[in-house]
């Protein structure tokens, strides 16, 4: 092989990486979510196999002056890689268990799952690719200099990485998916070990590899989505779509004791939540934590025209049930939404039709920079019931910066909603982020725990006078307002772990 085969190989080494990298957490966010502990597993993995395969692969150097070391390291990351792509979802489902898990167990098994998985199924083959990069020095450096053949081959394998980060986010993932990417990057593996065994006189070895690398290539094994089987158990999947941001999936859930079934909207492992219910007008009520939200009006007190703004649209259950219980307001509703594929979704399957209520416009932004480009006092609530990786607030919607923000958005006398999704009234997390809200609002917090439901909604006034709201709870959803008291710690745009405070409120329970 010429000099400048081994950076060739180099870069498309670690291009692989990168690959495998990125791939990882968007295979396992069907199983165990996309929380910063499964990216944190699946790095830490990744980082330590490539340490061992340096380790592993510099020794193996020593002892060798053939081509065939290399053509095994790569093509036993390639067939790894296929193994990954045919059988890494049935492995995740059996590793996440048959049961539906609660937001008070999940997060403890979640981490634990992830990490195992990330040994088993992308282990191996970064300890491989990871022993390539000593193998390709020791080789290159039959030509040049060894410092400037490591050089050149550190510094080309890393241009790899960098450029597969790029196409497996903007290229790969959304124009193949997760399975067809692995596999894709596992076939081109294969044939670099096949070219590689080529060029060291091994033609039979070259040719098996080839085979080998063919095969799934023609019959599309590894590229079928597996999201028919994925939890929530019982349920019966309507739609699922990926998204650079989620797994989205329409589900009917098994019926209820009255036989009724219902339509959830479900992200990622689904862990029993639900991000939107369809609503029936025929019975307009969620009998889950919406429903106060239809009572927005008269909360609010006003007349004539309303203008709200939900961050965290999703499938406009909340704007659906302002619109079956006050058709007859003068409603003006903004339903953000960051993700396309949600609202895609929501039209298919879910009954999210604009034209059926004309009050909603759905923007396709980020909550934070749609509300920074409205005029100041244009609205007359803003409601955010977001969440970034299923369970926690979006960073960029917790911080003492962003509730200024919202504040100087609302009319005199307008008021903000937080849903703040937790499971103990009182827990660190709730007290830290009634703190964030009142320090951007310079003002009283009022907390309402919903009853019999995990859930806290945390309102606050322009103004600084909340109004008490309105008697008579739909299907006894009581609301407790009480003003909170403020402490010293809040989140900043400089320091916000809301994530981490989400984590302890979960393992804490």
């Amino acid at each position: 092989m010429t000099r400048w085969a081994y950076p060739g190989l180099a870069f498309l080494s670690g291009a692989a990486v990168t690959i495998f990298e990125f791939a990882a957490p968007n295979l396992f966010r069907g199983y165990f979510g996309q929380t910063i502990y499964v990216w944190a597993n699946v790095i830490g993995v990744i980082l330590g196999a490539l340490a061992l395969g340096y380790a592993l692969g510099g020794r193996w150097a020593d002892r060798t002056r053939t081509m065939r070391p290399l053509a095994a390291v790569l093509a036993f990351a390639g067939g790894y890689g296929l193994c990954i792509g045919w059988f890494g979802p049935a492995f995740c489902n059996w590793l996440s268990g048959p049961e539906e898990y609660s937001q008070d167990v999940a997060l403890r098994a979640f981490v634990l799952q992830s990490l195992a998985a990330s040994l088993l199924l992308f282990g191996p083959p970064l300890v491989a690719l990871g022993m390539a990069t000593p193998l390709m020095v020791q080789r290159a450096a039959a030509t040049w200099p060894v410092g400037r053949a490591a050089g050149v081959i550190f510094a080309v394998g890393t241009v790899g990485s960098i450029v597969g980060i790029y196409v497996t986010t903007f290229l790969f993932l959304e124009w193949m998916g997760v399975r067809a990417t692995i596999t894709v990057a596992s076939i081109g593996l294969i044939a670099l070990g096949a070219i590689v065994a080529y060029a060291g006189r091994r033609p039979r070895a070259a040719a098996a590899l080839l085979i080998a690398a063919a095969i799934p290539a023609v019959g599309g094994w590894g590229t079928a989505p597996p999201w028919g089987s994925l939890p929530p158990p019982g349920s019966t999947l309507i739609l699922a779509v990926e998204s650079p941001y989620q797994l989205v999936r329409v589900v009917d859930r098994p019926p209820d004791e009255e036989g009724r079934v219902s339509r959830w909207l479900v992200f990622d492992e689904g862990m029993g939540t639900y991000h939107s219910i369809m609503v029936d007008p025929e019975t307009p009520w969620t009998g889950a934590y919406y429903d106060p939200f239809a009572r927005l009006p008269e909360w609010l007190g006003a007349t004539g025209v309303l203008r709200i703004c939900i961050v965290g649209n999703a499938a406009g259950t909340m704007s659906r049930l302002l619109h079956v219980h006050h058709d007859a307001l003068s409603l003006e509703i903004d339903g953000v939404e960051i993700d396309p594929a949600v609202t895609e979704a929501s039209r298919r399957a879910l009954g999210l039709v604009e034209k059926e209520h004309p009050n909603l416009r759905v923007h396709h932004e980020d909550g934070r920079t749609f509300l920074r480009r409205m005029p100041e006092g244009h609205y007359d609530a803003i409601v955010l019931d977001a969440y970034a990786h299923q369970v926690s607030l979006p960073a960029a919607l917790a911080t003492r910066e962003f509730f200024a923000l919202a504040k100087s958005r609302l009319r005199p006398g307008g008021l903000v909603f937080l849903n703040l999704g937790t499971l103990r009234y009182g827990s660190r997390l709730v007290d830290v982020v009634a703190n964030t809200v009142a320090a951007g609002f310079e003002g009283p917090v009022y907390r309402c725990p919903l009853h019999e439901q995990a859930n806290v909604l945390i309102v606050a006034a322009r103004d600084g006078t909340v109004p008490p709201p309105p008697r008579g709870m739909p299907l006894g959803v009581a609301l407790s307002v009480a003003r909170h008291r403020p402490g010293p710690f809040s989140l900043t745009d400089d320091f916000c772990p809301v994530e981490s405070l989400t984590a302890k409120d979960l393992l804490l329970r």
